[in-house]
């Protein structure tokens, strides 16, 4: 399966791309605006992050409907959003997903996506799937049951807020070249392979 990714902030952006790969699927096309997608190939998984307030989301959802019809939308939101979401978006237009939860929950729906199930919203009155559900697994292969020193924390808490490497070294005190280290470190401990890896890592189990 292929998917799409639509999201203004390219930190976040990339997170989602990765988070796609985890699933197994391949992202062919991560953009900042849903006027930058000029196709979609039949069964393409449409992943869209919300903003603050969802308002965008959901006029982004109905061009793209107005556009290709029923897809697999999934569409990852702050709590903020939620209740415009889940007010405008039809029952079973889209699948939405809090943004505070786990990665493991959106690999796992985007797995059962790739299988060929729907997930529906509770409460619609439509046939479900019987199917098992998707083990937990960690995102990316990473392991969430490490021992980090405090400096490793504090890296990787600023890699969640987007800082680069010169950022983090002068927020610490500390050279380029020792972040570097410590980072090689993170990779290691934490299974992950680049940044953009360790930042997800951190916001689900450093939270």
């Amino acid at each position: 399966m292929i998917a799409t990714v639509i999201c203004t902030s390219i930190m976040v952006r990339d997170m989602l791309v990765s988070i796609c790969g985890t699933a197994g699927i391949d992202c062919r096309r991560a953009v900042n605006d849903d006027s930058a997608v000029p196709d979609l190939e039949a069964g393409e998984v449409v992943l869209l992050h919300a903003p603050a307030d969802g308002a965008s989301a959901v006029d982004s959802l109905n061009r793209l409907r107005a556009r290709f019809g029923r897809r697999p939308y999934v569409v990852v939101a702050p709590d903020s959003a939620m209740p415009e979401l889940q007010r405008d978006i039809d029952g079973g237009a889209a699948t939405i997903i809090p943004e505070t939860l786990h990665a493991d929950v959106l690999v796992s729906t985007l797995k059962m996506i790739a299988a060929g199930y729907e997930i529906l919203p509770r409460g619609d009155g439509r046939a479900r799937s019987t199917a098992p559900p998707v083990p937990h697994t960690p995102p990316f292969g990473g392991r969430s049951d490490v021992s980090l020193s405090k400096r490793e924390v504090a890296i990787i808490a600023r890699l969640t807020e987007g800082l680069s490497n010169k950022a983090i070294a002068n927020d610490l005190g500390i050279s380029e070249a020792t972040v570097k280290v410590h980072l090689r470190t993170i990779y290691r401990k934490t299974g992950v392979q680049n940044r953009t890896q360790a930042a997800l890592w951190g916001t689900q189990y450093l939270a």
